[in-house]
Formats: C-alpha cells, sequence, structure tokens
C-alpha cells in the first residue's frame, strides 16, 4: 500500500484487492507534504504478519563479494522431482518454471531453493550446475546473477560447478531453509568473507 500512495499501478485492481485505491485515498486525503515516504517497504497489498528468521550460512559457501547485500529476493523452491530432473541435467523443466514464476512474480532477480543431496557425485553437481545455468539463460534477464540456497551442505560444490558453466556471477549458500513465496535478504559477509548473514521472510496471510 505504501507504494501505492507514490508510484500506483494504472490499472485499480492489478493485485486483486484494494491496496491501490486505499493508497490513493490515501494520498488524496493528507496533503503531499506531510506524508513521508519510507526507505523500503515491505510490498504486500493485503494485512499480513512476517516471520523472520535469521540465518548465518556455513563455511562451504561459494560467492561474489561484489553482489553483496540484496534485499527482498523472491524464492522459487524446486518439488523433489524438479530438484531430480536438475540433477539428472533437464534445463528445460526448471526453464519453463522460472518463466512462469517471472511472469507471476515480475521478478528481475530470484533465488533457487533447493533441498539438495547428503552425498552428491561429481557427475551429479555438473548436470545440476548445467541445468541450473541453462535455465537462467534461457528465463532470466542478462544481468541477473545465479543465486541458489540449498539445505544440505554441498553449496560451495555447487557454486564451483556452476562458475564452470556460466559468466553470470555466482552465490551459493547453504544450511538455510526457505519456502515457496518467502523473500531472502543476505548480508555483507562476515568472518573475513566465510559466512554470509541471511534472513528469510514469510508474509502469512489470514
Amino acid at each position: 500500500v505504501a507504494d501505492c500512495i507514490f508510484s500506483p499501478p494504472e490499472d485499480p485492481f492489478a493485485y486483486g484487492d484494494i491496496g491501490v485505491l486505499l493508497g490513493k485515498a490515501i494520498r488524496d486525503t493528507f496533503p503531499a507534504a506531510s506524508i513521508l515516504r519510507g526507505r523500503e517497504t515491505i510490498r504486500a497489498t493485503v494485512v499480513g504478519a512476517g516471520t523472520y528468521t535469521t540465518t548465518i550460512s556455513g563455511s562451504t559457501i561459494d560467492y561474489v563479494a561484489e553482489l553483496l547485500p540484496m534485499k527482498n529476493l523472491p524464492v522459487l523452491k524446486l518439488t523433489a522431482g524438479e530438484e531430480r530432473r536438475c540433477y539428472e541435467g533437464e534445463s528445460s523443466p526448471l526453464a519453463e518454471k522460472i518463466a512462469w514464476f517471472r511472469a507471476q512474480s515480475e521478478a528481475e532477480r530470484l533465488v533457487l531453493a533447493l533441498e539438495g543431496l547428503a552425498d552428491p557425485s561429481y557427475s551429479q553437481l555438473k548436470s545440476a550446475a548445467a541445468a541450473i545455468a541453462d535455465a537462467w539463460e534461457a528465463s532470466m534477464p542478462p544481468d541477473a546473477p545465479v543465486l541458489v540456497l540449498v539445505e544440505r551442505d554441498m553449496a560451495k560444490a555447487l557454486g564451483f560447478a556452476l562458475r564452470g558453466r556460466t559468466a553470470r556471477p555466482v552465490l551459493a549458500v547453504d544450511g538455510i531453509r526457505a519456502g515457496q513465496d518467502d523473500y531472502v535478504d543476505f548480508g555483507r559477509p562476515l568472518m573475513d568473507g566465510m559466512v554470509i548473514p541471511a534472513v528469510v521472510k514469510t508474509l502469512l496471510f489470514g
């Protein structure tokens, strides 16, 4: 709603609720000089509650420091079947899902969330990296970095494999669980670059 006060979309029902109308009503009711524009907004036009979980990734991470910090990155969570197809080297299903997700969210950047494997083989890592890199090339803007969250301890190896498949900047972080429709913030590296603070934000709607 805060964004709709200052830069509303043309369609008053663009979000399927009264958020745009409410923003216009606030703008029309109060003098412009009395409304202070916030530096950050939560970008939700319905009443919800945000839950925040701060996690520090372990040392088995791979990233380009120039990418950080980043905020409000939407999460695309793969199902077990979709993830398995990545390890088999299939990029088309992932590219299609990314294209669908971007059409729904208008996201220019996103974070791919995987459960990961307990003991991945070299061939599985290469296949997954190839599938992710090819899907990114097919479905993401040219300047979008490859951002991956993995629950299991395999991000560094996956990050190295991704660097061998794409010229895009890569960030691969493990030890973090995020679900579909969550948002993630990444802070600046800590402890001489060995860890990255991450905040997973979930909007709960009633």
